[in-house]
C-alpha cells in the first residue's frame, strides 16, 4: 500500500472516485453483497491515502483495510500469517478491477510468447499485472530479466496438424507492451526437494535505480 501511495497519479485517481466509481448492485443478493464488499475495500484504501496525505502524524492503523481485505473464503485476512506477496497483490487487483480501472490502467502490460521452428515464429499475447522473475543462483535484476526471456526447448510438440510428425520447438517469453508503472516480484521462496519445505532465499540481489527494459522486449530482440 505504501508503494501504491507513492504513485501520485494513482493516488489522485483513487482519491477522486466518488459514489459513481463503485460497482452497481446486482439483482441478486449475492451479487449485491459482492459489489458492496469490493466497494468497501476501495473506500478503505481511499481513507488510508487521505489519512497519510492530510494527517499531521503521517501514520495510520489500517484495521478497516485488514477487515475489508478478505481471503478466498470471504474471511478477513489473518495479519499474523505472512502471505506470498504476489498472491496477495493479484488478489487485491482482482478485487479492485471491477470497481475501478485505475490499477489496471497503471500496472497492466502485455507479455509476448514466441514459439519457433525452422525459422517460423508463432506469437501469442497475454496480460500481466506483475512480472515474476527468478533470483535463485542469480545476483542482479539484469540477470533475472535475461533468464526470464531465455529460450527453452519443448519436445514432441504438435506444430502441424496430424499426420505431420511432432517436433521440437523453441519457446520464449518477451515483454510486449510495458505499463506506465511495472511491478517486479522476486521469487525468493523456493521448495527444498530434500526436506519438502518452503525456504526463503536471502542471497544478495542487486538492482539499478534506472532499468533499461528494451533488451528484454519484442522490439529489442527483433
Amino acid at each position: 500500500m505504501q508503494q501504491f501511495y507513492m504513485v501520485p497519479e494513482l493516488r489522485a485517481r483513487l482519491s477522486a472516485l466518488g459514489d459513481e466509481g463503485g460497482a452497481g448492485g446486482g439483482h441478486e443478493a449475492r451479487e449485491a453483497d459482492a459489489d458492496l464488499e469490493k466497494t468497501r475495500l476501495l473506500r478503505e484504501i481511499q481513507q488510508l491515502f487521505a489519512h497519510l496525505s492530510y494527517n499531521a502524524t503521517h501514520d495510520c492503523r489500517p484495521e478497516g483495510l485488514c477487515q475489508a481485505m478478505t481471503d478466498h473464503l470471504g474471511q478477513p485476512i489473518d495479519i499474523r500469517i505472512q502471505e506470498d506477496a504476489q498472491q496477495f497483490l493479484l488478489r487485491l487487483f482482482d478485487r479492485l478491477e471491477p470497481v475501478t480501472p485505475a490499477f489496471a490502467d497503471r500496472f497492466r502490460g502485455k507479455l509476448v510468447t514466441q514459439m519457433e521452428h525452422q525459422g517460423a515464429v508463432r506469437e501469442g499475447e497475454e496480460d500481466f499485472m506483475c512480472l515474476s522473475v527468478q533470483v535463485r543462483h542469480l545476483s542482479s535484476l539484469e540477470d533475472s530479466l535475461a533468464n526470464f526471456i531465455e529460450r527453452t526447448a519443448i519436445a514432441d510438440f504438435a506444430w502441424d496438424e496430424p499426420p505431420r510428425p511432432r517436433v521440437e520447438i523453441q519457446r520464449r517469453t518477451l515483454l510486449g507492451r510495458l505499463p506506465p508503472s511495472i511491478i517486479i516480484h522476486l521469487e525468493r521462496f523456493t521448495m527444498n526437494l530434500t526436506t519438502f519445505e518452503t525456504e526463503k532465499l536471502n542471497s544478495r540481489f542487486e538492482f539499478p535505480q534506472v532499468v533499461d527494459f528494451e533488451p528484454f522486449t519484442r522490439q529489442g530482440r527483433a
